[in-house]
């Protein structure tokens, strides 16, 4: 990983029932990368570019400035 951070959680068994609730504050000007498999992911107060992936999830963007381009796909 490029001087980055990962957190991870994994959950497994024949009825899984885990959560975890992260919250990371970010300076402004570093580059944001989330990618997300089941679960909801959220984020405000950004004005930079930012790379959020939610495979079976929701994505709640609340931005401190417009973007020049917002892209939005739903994974098959």
């Amino acid at each position: 990983m490029d001087a980055g951070h990962l957190l991870r959680m994994t959950c497994s068994g024949v009825v899984a029932d885990c959560s975890a609730r992260h919250r990371i504050e970010v300076p402004r000007g570093v580059r944001v990368k989330v990618e997300d498999r089941d679960g909801s992911v959220r984020a405000h107060g950004f004005a930079d570019a930012l790379d959020i992936r939610s495979d079976d999830g929701s994505v709640h963007l609340e931005l401190s400035a417009v973007p020049d381009l917002v892209v939005t796909a739903k994974s098959q």
